[in-house]
């Protein structure tokens, strides 16, 4: 566990995301973008589908396992056990930060 804190009405843990929270993990994603980034919406073509989301999910599991530079972060509702929220953070390394 990366943090554990308690928010008035939530308490939450962050963890690095495992193999099988990948597809929760690209729903929040498509249901936050829904269709207001058109960006997502052409790397990840109809994201909003049974279909769509299952090729975005196997697609953000490869970039997991192939891109050391990516890590995919959840937050979770320790009472429930439901990721609530996830983030993915790349690290371009120093020459990117100067």
């Amino acid at each position: 566990m990366l943090f554990n804190f308690h928010l008035s009405t939530m308490p939450l843990a962050i963890e690095p995301c495992k193999n099988t929270d990948i597809d929760r993990a690209f729903y929040i994603i498509s249901d936050t973008f829904k269709h207001t980034q058109p960006y997502f919406d052409a790397v990840f073509p109809n994201h909003n589908t049974p279909t769509g989301h299952a090729q975005g999910g196997d697609r953000l599991l490869e970039l997991k396992h192939i891109d050391p530079t990516v890590r995919f972060i959840k937050a979770v509702d320790t009472t429930t056990g439901q990721i609530n929220s996830q983030a993915n953070l790349v690290n371009f390394g120093e020459s990117v930060c100067r």
